[in-house]
């Protein structure tokens, strides 16, 4: 009986660092300063624009990844 193959493909440096982004600031712990200065302020929010702010990557790129586009909407 043949073995099933988890249908995601492989992780890249983009989308990880993208996934990364993600969990810290579901953990309320970002780096980028004006992203930590938010924070302080309880106006940190989950979006495209501070996934890719705090990945270090452009906001079209998001796109690029369905994963994390899911991911950023709650899937």
């Amino acid at each position: 009986m043949p073995r099933n193959k988890s249908d995601t493909p492989p992780v890249d440096k983009i989308e990880h660092a993208f996934l990364l982004a993600i969990e810290r600031l579901q953990l309320n712990a970002p780096r980028h300063p004006a992203l930590q200065q938010k924070s302080r302020a309880n106006k940190l929010r989950l979006n495209k624009c501070t996934v890719a702010l705090e990945a270090g990557h452009s906001r079209t790129k998001v796109y690029d990844y369905p994963r994390v586009v899911a991911k950023i909407a709650g899937e």
